[in-house]
């Protein structure tokens, strides 16, 4: 019996490492798991105390992970919280099993963390500077109209999706701001 409650995870080799029970609020696979016992999962020692240290330095609070979407440039600082930047500077090897761990567990808001990084690695401004360094960083020439057909061409169904995908956000906006309409019709 577990008289702390607190959530204790097994490693394969069998180490523990123990959450506080404040844990359930942010990963989805514990919403249905027993506290009282040890939950046994596929992640290393290592990447279960990078969890933890995420979750202690916010104090297992949600609020306290501030992640800005979309993000805004290419500056982690401007898109997340200094505590989240602290603990999740990583190499590439142990960031890359973080990412993995936080899917696994479903732990949402340590994914779109990691996700903040990568995408502050890969953002390109709409400035000539920022897409001339882009440019550069992965060796990109101008790409021609034929090109482009040839790209969209090769991949047909991925760009369906995006555009189907697209519509769908547009409607949702639409609706929305139809419906603030409504609302603000109402009030006057």
């Amino acid at each position: 019996m577990n008289s702390t409650q607190e959530w204790l995870f097994q490693t394969n080799d069998n180490q523990i490492v123990k959450f506080k029970s404040e844990l359930t609020n942010f990963c989805d696979l514990l919403q249905d798991k027993d506290i009282d016992d040890p939950l046994p999962v596929a992640i290393d020692l290592e990447v279960l105390n990078v969890i933890k240290k995420f979750c202690e330095i916010h104090n297992y609070e949600k609020e306290a992970i501030r992640i800005k979407k979309p993000i805004i440039n290419n500056k982690i600082n401007d898109n997340l919280d200094l505590q989240s930047i602290q603990v999740l500077q990583l190499s590439d090897e142990l960031f890359d099993k973080v990412l993995a761990a936080s899917y696994y567990l479903s732990f949402d808001l340590l994914r779109q963390a990691c996700l903040c990084i990568l995408a502050c690695q890969i953002y390109v401004d709409d400035n000539e500077n920022d897409i001339e360094r882009a440019r550069k960083q992965y060796g990109l020439g101008e790409i021609t109209p034929e090109q482009e057909n040839e790209a969209i061409t090769k991949n047909k169904p991925v760009f369906e999706q995006l555009q189907k995908q697209f519509y769908e956000m547009l409607q949702q906006f639409e609706d929305e701001i139809n419906e603030k309409m409504k609302q603000q019709q109402q009030i006057e």
